[in-house]
């Protein structure tokens, strides 16, 4: 199996994690980006602490649905970790890939936008990578795109609409009110 990545931020508000860990005779490999929103350190602590939070959680257990649960519960912990945080006021969202590579699985598990794309390896160094030749493996949080989200959104109260600029015109994707986010969720988006 081949492993890469790379990485870029534009803001300075983003962090990524690749890690090979051993859980008794199998080998997993955690590929982790957090998209942090103002401010680096919930994406700051989300790369240090959700993937060591996932194997604990896991407690040894590395088949696909136990790997899939653990993921669960470990977001849950860490935006609870992030919420604890003294003068913490950023969030992120994250975007997580486990391969158990002893078992030939793939787990991919995602909060508010960030989500992760399954890409077919190219002929060549040269050859342009055509979208055909890859697909999403992660839920789309975006309330845009998202109808069960919008669904539980205004179920919680929020009314759903279009932001309005100054002039009245009315653009720009779905957005959930009050806040006018476009992904409804705090801190580790769930």
């Amino acid at each position: 199996m081949d492993i890469a990545s790379a990485f870029r931020t534009k803001k300075g508000e983003d962090c990524s994690s690749l890690r090979q860990v051993k859980v008794g005779a199998e080998t997993l490999w955690f590929a982790l980006v957090a998209d942090g929103h103002g401010g680096v350190q919930a994406a700051e602590y989300t790369c240090d602490k959700l993937i060591d939070n996932v194997v604990e959680e896991a407690a040894g257990d590395c088949s696909k649905e136990d790997l899939a649960a653990a993921a669960r519960r470990a977001y849950h912990r860490t935006h609870a970790e992030i919420c604890a945080l003294p003068g913490c006021t950023a969030g992120c969202t994250a975007s997580l890939c486990i391969v158990n590579e002893t078992r030939e699985q793939l787990i991919c598990v995602n909060v508010g936008d960030s989500f992760a794309m399954l890409v077919d390896q190219p002929a060549s160094v040269d050859t342009v990578i055509h979208p055909m030749n890859s697909k999403f493996i992660t839920t789309d949080h975006r309330i845009n795109n998202n109808e069960s989200e919008r669904d539980r959104i205004t179920a919680a109260g929020f009314k759903i609409d279009r932001a309005i600029s100054a002039a009245g015109d009315v653009g720009g994707p779905l957005r959930a009110w009050p806040g006018g986010l476009a992904v409804q969720s705090p801190r580790l988006n769930f």
